[in-house]
């Protein structure tokens, strides 16, 4: 890609594949970006550190596929994230196959381990494309939605287990000395735990700012489950563009607390304290392999959408090699 000759060029194929993006957009995110890479190895031996490569693939026309490829400092080691966008009436051939082979070739040139992407699961012709060309699916990530359950009103801010009773409180209302680097222990322990999670863990002042100050996050949105003053569960709701509806971006119970109906309790908890703000109905998302969290979802009404596939090459594996996909 020629930055910024293509510009106008790529916000317009973009625009025609469903998002809506200007020049102006693309400078603007240009501007934001470090001037030059930084890549390492750590320790291990493994990448880390900060760069990207853009591919533009020309057509009758105009252009019709562009491909980006990056590693960003809270990119796990040894991996690189890209993006494919295909004009529709390409996709899945020639062009595609050739910008997903010249992002592949970077990254092993570079001395990543893997190369991921995502891709709707009901887009069929690119699941096959992806498993011809070396990728296997990693996650399945599925979109759900439920509205408020009618025993959220009624849902006290306490919850009785055989260990004895948890309290269900917002940080807002306990504002105790090191309750924030509590909280964040807890997502330290429980998001490796998490099927859909792939990022690494950012630093606290990182995480704070995300989770705490963030966007759409309120204080008193973001529940916790107390045991004896500490911190064995999260339930961490975010506003979105519809007044109506809050995504409930983080639920996650202590290992040593699983198993005690924290989780439901704590999502129905929030449910309820939401619904006080004229929250009418949820939405999550959820990996199709984290059985618990989905047995959970679906007793409070959640229905399950489409989702996406994280798709995962290893670099230098043969294009020949292929997976098994369970499509949505």
């Amino acid at each position: 890609m020629r930055a910024p000759a293509d510009y106008d060029a790529v916000a317009d194929l973009l625009t025609r594949c469903g998002d809506t993006v200007t020049a102006a957009d693309l400078a603007g995110q240009d501007a934001a970006m470090p001037p030059h890479g930084a890549l390492s190895t750590d320790d291990d031996g493994r990448l880390v550190g900060h760069d990207r490569v853009r591919y533009v693939c020309p057509g009758d026309g105009g252009l019709v596929g562009y491909a980006v490829a990056w590693r960003a400092p809270w990119t796990p080691a040894g991996v690189v994230a890209s993006a494919v966008s295909v004009d529709p009436r390409q996709h899945a051939g020639a062009a595609h196959r050739a910008l997903l082979e010249g992002l592949h070739s970077w990254a092993s040139r570079i001395g990543a381990e893997q190369i991921m992407c995502e891709v709707a699961d009901h887009d069929e012709a690119g699941l096959r494309l992806l498993a011809a060309c070396g990728y296997r699916s990693r996650a399945h990530v599925c979109e759900a939605t439920a509205p408020i359950p009618a025993d959220a009103a009624s849902a006290g801010d306490t919850h009785a287990t055989a260990r004895g009773p948890v309290r269900l409180t917002s940080i807002a209302d306990e504002p105790a000395p090191g309750r924030a680097a509590e909280l964040y222990q807890l997502y330290l322990d429980t998001l490796p735990d998490n099927p859909g999670h792939i990022d690494s863990v950012p630093a606290f002042d990182d995480w704070r700012r995300e989770v705490l100050d963030g966007d759409g996050c309120r204080p008193d949105w973001l529940f916790l489950a107390l045991h004896d003053d500490r911190v064995v569960g999260v339930c961490h709701l975010r506003t979105t563009d519809d007044p109506y509806t809050a995504h409930n971006d983080y639920t996650a119970v202590a290992r040593a607390w699983r198993g005690h109906g924290i989780a439901r309790a704590l999502k129905l908890h929030a449910a309820g304290q939401a619904a006080r703000s004229g929250i009418r109905s949820m939405r999550t998302e959820v990996e199709a392999a984290n059985r618990a969290m989905l047995a959970v979802n679906d007793r409070l009404g959640y229905q399950r959408g489409r989702g996406h596939h994280r798709m995962v090459r290893t670099c230098g594996c043969d294009a020949g090699e292929s997976a098994e996909i369970h499509a949505g």
